[in-house]
């Protein structure tokens, strides 16, 4: 058998003679010469683009006003004659006029005239002398970037060199030395174009009404003779335009120095010439329209800012036009949206203008004249006084307000007079509130959720106005104290305490610490924080404890220990000790506080209710008896009727459960008669507290859920007491009349109940029945919603079960 042998590996080895190869090398070397040989005589037949058909091309972009494209081809160019000092000079005034001519037509970015002055500089400084183009170019940058010397000196250097152009170059010229503060200089310039024959009329006049323009901040002799020169002006001018615009200057002038009636005739006479409606037709109208206005002349005025407003839309004096308008109407007392909007308006333009100072890399801003922010400010408070004393307080608060949005240094007296405003205007509000009938629920919420809000924004205003007067001590003080009082008036709880918490620290020595201690413990109390409201009150009476702050605090710390009285436990025991001693202090061997003040009175009165809540009758019974007879128009009257009432009751049943427990009691007699008399004292003060709370009970009045329960309970008691004396009769007639009074009540079948239980105890088991039969009547009558309140939550199915059984719960 045959065998394959593997192929074998393969391996890299030398050639046998590497040399034989050599030979190729010199014609690779000389390939490689003849190659780059070919490539430079190729590009030598290829001919560069000259440099004035680069200056050609970039020319014709900027015609084309393709400016963005003829800088990008300026900086290719540029960088290609980086060195060449000849060439590099006509691209940068070629830059220049891009970056001018970008701006033509106005409102242009400053950052291009800014750009456009720093290549017309490398332009001289490369060697190039300005074409008079360029100058003017140049000069007009400057102007726009607001460099009015290095305006004035471009311009000058073109009329030096072409003396005829300064009428040409005028209105530059002066704008740039008024710009310089060169006022003198700028009246120069005019007496050239003035003294020129050759002068155009619309140019003559111009430098007329210039003149007039110029020397009017300094007046005198200058203003005296442009006035002359323009008068004359107006004899020789028979174009109607051209003399009415010497007639408005001449009659603005005399405006500014206070000759109003001269002003007056040559302003209409001015409005008489012009025959288009020229803008300086529309600047007499509103001048001629503040005449009016200062002379009392509001319908005048009115129509004419309303001509102008109309006329005139987003021009210029549209914004004076529209506060001239807004004026009239307040001065008209028409005040309406409008006259706010327009207001509004003006406020805005002063204050955007007066804070804009043609900033950097921005556009120019188009300003507005004949409105500036003094004389808007001085109208809007003119404007509020108005109002105010008219009593117009909603619009003297919108003039308060607009006065806020011209956002200068914040003013105390502004800020004070929007507190008070705010003030008076919420209690207006309030006021009114409480007028309208009970139908117009939605009205009177309206009202009343506007003058909290506006009690709480005066707040704000009277601690910014303390914090604005703080080197004032008393004045600061008052606003603050005030602040802290609002918004406890408008339940503005928190707050409330954090103001007068920073009255007490920061004013310790003030007379009106003790009632800031007063009110900090009542808004604790009020909040439920009872532990906090005692330490304040505890607080007050240390410290200032001969104050009637003091004493009303002890009042309402006796309240707070009866508010922990709940449990019955000696915790409650000692709280009900402390309470009794709080106003112990102020109604017994005090010799500061007598019966007529008004802290004795209601600290009797909570004395009483004290000894009634503890089941303390006897002392109850001194205390409300002393109450009722000392002060028997007090409000607090009727509560008082009810717990002495409530307290003869009690200590009757008290000797009844006594007596029944021991019949051999000592002093029987005695005891029996009291309870007798207590129960027939209680039923009179239940009828006391009946005609009360219920004057006619045939047409009831809608009374407060805390007197509804009083007159229910007392119209019940008031009949258990006679039941209680055995007198039925009397009782079963107390019953009926409760039962009548509540017929829609769960009241209503207890009192049936207890007729049922009466004629029972009368052995009148007929009557009995047909009563029970009449409560099931009134029982189906009861809406379901009665059941299952008060201190018997009993069911409807409970009290039909019970009459028909027929027995007692």
């Amino acid at each position: 058998m045959t065998t394959l042998n593997p192929k074998p590996a393969l391996t890299l080895t030398a050639p046998k003679n590497a040399w034989r190869w050599l030979w190729q090398v010199p014609l690779l070397i000389i390939g490689l010469l003849a190659f780059g040989f070919g490539v430079r005589q190729l590009v030598r037949t290829i001919k560069p683009v000259p440099y004035e058909t680069h200056l050609a091309d970039i020319q014709t972009l900027i015609t084309a006003k393709k400016f963005a494209a003829a800088i990008d081809q300026i900086n290719v160019i540029a960088n290609h004659y980086a060195t060449d000092a000849a060439k590099q000079g006509p691209l940068q005034v070629l830059a220049g006029d891009a970056h001018y001519l970008a701006n033509e037509g106005g409102g242009g970015a400053i950052e291009n005239y800014e750009k456009a002055l720093v290549h017309y500089d490398k332009a001289v400084r490369y060697g190039v002398t300005p074409t008079h183009v360029t100058l003017e170019r140049w000069a007009f940058s400057a102007l726009g970037a607001n460099d009015a010397k290095l305006a004035v000196e471009k311009l000058e250097k073109i009329t030096r060199d072409k003396p005829e152009s300064v009428i040409l170059y005028s209105h530059a010229l002066v704008d740039a030395y008024t710009g310089a503060h060169e006022t003198n200089s700028a009246l120069d310039v005019l007496d050239r174009v003035l003294q020129q024959n050759d002068t155009p009329l619309d140019d003559r006049v111009w430098a007329l009404c210039k003149r007039i323009e110029l020397n009017m901040p300094t007046g005198g002799v200058g203003l005296d003779n442009a006035l002359k020169n323009a008068q004359k002006a107006v004899a020789t001018t028979p174009e109607r335009n051209p003399a009415g615009l010497l007639l408005y200057w001449i009659g603005r002038a005399e405006y500014d120095r206070g000759d109003v009636d001269a002003a007056a005739l040559h302003l209409a006479e001015a409005r008489a010439r012009f025959i288009v409606h020229h803008l300086e037709d529309g600047r007499a109208a509103i001048l001629l329209g503040k005449i009016a206005l200062a002379r009392g002349q509001a319908e005048v005025a009115l129509k004419l800012f309303r001509e102008i407003v109309l006329r005139h839309t987003g021009e210029s004096i549209w914004a004076a036009a529209r506060f001239g308008q807004a004026e009239a109407t307040a001065q008209l007392d028409q005040p309406s949206d409008q006259m706010f909007a327009d207001f509004d308006h003006a406020v805005k333009t002063v204050t955007t203008e007066e804070a804009s100072v043609t900033p950097s890399k921005h556009a120019r801003p188009k300003r507005s004249e004949m409105i500036e922010l003094p004389q808007v400010r001085t109208t809007l408070i003119a404007q509020y006084q108005r109002y105010a004393q008219a009593d117009k307080l909603e619009e003297a608060l919108h003039f308060l307000e607009l006065q806020s949005a011209l956002k200068e240094h914040e003013s105390a007296s502004l800020i004070f007079r929007l507190a008070t405003t705010r003030e008076r205007l919420a209690r207006h509000q309030l006021e009114s509130a409480a007028q309208l009938p009970p139908e117009q629920t939605a009205q009177r919420n309206a009202l009343r959720n506007s003058a909290y809000k506006l009690l709480a924004q005066a707040a704000d205003d009277y601690r910014r106005h303390a914090r604005l007067t703080t080197l004032e001590d008393d004045i600061s003080g008052n606003s603050l104290w005030r602040a802290a009082q609002i918004l406890d008036d408008c339940a503005q709880t928190v707050k409330a305490i954090e103001v007068y918490e920073q009255f007490v620290i920061q004013r310790p020595r003030d007379s009106r610490v003790p009632e800031g201690l007063l009110a900090l413990g009542q808004l604790h109390q009020s909040l439920g924080k009872i532990p906090q409201a005692i330490s304040y009150y505890q607080r007050n009476i240390k410290e200032n404890g001969k104050t009637p702050a003091a004493y009303n605090s002890a009042i309402y710390l006796a309240q707070c220990y009866m508010a922990l009285n709940v449990t019955g436990d000696a915790e409650a025991a000692a709280n009900a000790e402390k309470a009794e001693a709080a106003v112990l202090r102020i109604v017994q061997d005090n010799p500061d506080i007598g019966p007529e003040a008004r802290e004795f009175r209601v600290s009797l009165f909570t004395l009483g209710e004290i000894y009634f809540q503890n089941g303390k009758w006897a002392d109850a019974i001194l205390r409300l008896e002393e109450s009722l007879t000392r002060y028997p128009d007090d409000p607090l009257v009727p509560r008082a009727t009810y717990l002495l009432a409530e307290s003869y009751r009690c200590s009757a049943r008290d000797i009844g459960a006594a007596l029944q427990k021991d019949p051999a009691m000592e002093n029987r007699e005695a005891l029996v008669k009291a309870r007798q008399e207590r129960l027939s004292r209680a039923a009179t003060l239940f009828g006391r507290m009946i005609n009360l709370l219920d004057l006619d009970p045939a047409d009831p009045k809608p009374l407060p859920r805390a007197d509804e329960d009083y007159l229910r309970t007392s119209y019940m008691s008031r009949a258990q007491c006679f039941y209680d004396l055995g007198d039925f009769p009397e009782a079963v007639k107390l019953y009926n009349q409760t039962a009548t009074r509540f017929a829609q009540n769960v009241t209503a079948i207890e009192a049936y109940v207890q007729i049922i239980n009466a004629y029972l105890a009368l052995k009148e088991p007929r009557q009995a029945s047909a009563a029970a039969e009449r409560a099931r009547w009134i029982l189906k009558r009861i809406p379901d919603e009665e059941f299952g309140k008060g201190p018997l939550p009993l069911s409807r199915q409970y009290y039909e079960d019970f009459l028909k059984l027929g027995k007692t719960p």
